[in-house]
């Protein structure tokens, strides 16, 4: 009998007493029903629990969804390990626990779910409910590539082109970055599309380069127009070089406002670049230096140094020596060699 059927005649409460009835045969028939048919009992009721739980999503009732998914998951139904997941990841129907969430993601990981793996993957890279550790992220963001999961492919790919946890690999990135372009996704595209601007992993092509910015920016549209910070921050970089697009400073200096608004580091720097310069809008140091500090306080080196020139100079913000030399050194520190040549040069000079 179909399920649909089946559920329509018993009505869900009746679906989990038959399934209680049937687990309940399993135990009382005794060693020739074997341990497989036992188990096979206990999915079904794991089962059952997920549907109830679903059917209460449906009606909107969220918190009692939670519980039922839960108890599903703690009898090992993998799909409502990798719900509870998501479920204390985002705060439905519970508290936000990101340990939580780390938990059944690695519960369903461990029954190969590629999303639960690339879930898993993202909080081991960011040190997120779970111990920061870059191998297991890089495990894990494999077996979901393996999963054909473009995110995890994608992801993956940085890995590469970074060497951020494995060795540089350029070449495996842009083999990583094609397969997720190919079903859509917008990021490996838009990687794509550097990966062939400038050589890297693949032979230099800016005809190709310019067909992967294009093909990637329509979604990155639809995400920034939602609010996405990280997709105005890529969809102004494009305008701003012309990527796939028509170069628009214009364009591109209200996208990294919007961007900055939403805490990237590169954003505000950008935005602190163009009130430098005056392109768009009006030249302005002293809102150039506002942004250059946001981006600073999250250690972004290149903001560092043009507040060292700000300060040096006293450009935008009252001269200070000694300003300029603690931000020149932050920026040094971390290997940026214009603070570096700043330095040498203030001790040239003194």
């Amino acid at each position: 009998m179909q399920y649909q059927t089946l559920r329509r005649r018993l009505g869900l409460f009746g679906l989990l007493a038959a399934c209680a009835v049937f687990l309940s045969a399993c135990a009382q028939s005794g060693p020739q029903w074997g341990n497989s048919n036992a188990r096979c009992c206990g999915r079904s009721l794991s089962w059952s629990m997920y549907v109830k739980a679903e059917e209460l999503e449906a009606e909107g009732k969220m918190s009692e969804a939670a519980v039922w998914y839960e108890k599903s998951a703690e009898r090992g139904y993998t799909w409502a390990q990798y719900r509870m997941g998501d479920i204390y990841a985002k705060g439905e129907g519970v508290e936000p626990n990101e340990e939580k969430a780390a938990f059944w993601y690695g519960k369903a990981a461990e029954a190969d779910i590629g999303w639960a793996q690339y879930q898993l993957a993202e909080r081991y890279r960011q040190g997120s409910g779970i111990e920061r550790d870059l191998e297991q992220a890089v495990h894990y963001y494999t077996l979901a590539a393996e999963n054909d999961v473009p995110y995890a492919q994608f992801a993956l790919g940085e890995r590469y082109r970074r060497g951020d946890g494995v060795p540089k690999d350029p070449e495996r990135a842009a083999q990583l970055f094609q397969q997720a372009a190919n079903v859509g996704n917008h990021w490996a595209q838009y990687a794509l599309g550097d990966s062939y601007k400038t050589g890297s992993g693949v032979p230099k092509d800016e005809e190709k380069a310019q067909y992967w910015y294009a093909k990637s920016l329509p979604a990155f549209e639809r995400d920034a127009k939602q609010g996405n910070g990280w997709a105005q921050f890529k969809l102004a970089e494009a305008y701003r070089v012309g990527l796939g697009v028509a170069q628009d400073d214009e364009e591109a200096f209200r996208l990294y406002q919007g961007a900055a608004d939403a805490g990237i580091s590169w954003a505000q720097y950008w935005a602190g670049e163009y009130y430098r310069n005056g392109t768009v809008p009006d030249k302005d140091p002293a809102l150039a230096a506002t942004f250059y500090a946001e981006a600073a306080e999250q250690g972004n080196a290149w903001a560092e140094y043009r507040l060292g020139q700000l300060y040096a100079a006293g450009i935008g913000v009252p001269r200070d020596p000694r300003l300029a030399q603690e931000y020149y050194e932050r920026a040094a520190a971390k290997g940026h060699e214009e603070a570096n040549l700043a330095l040498l040069a203030e001790i040239g000079g003194s």
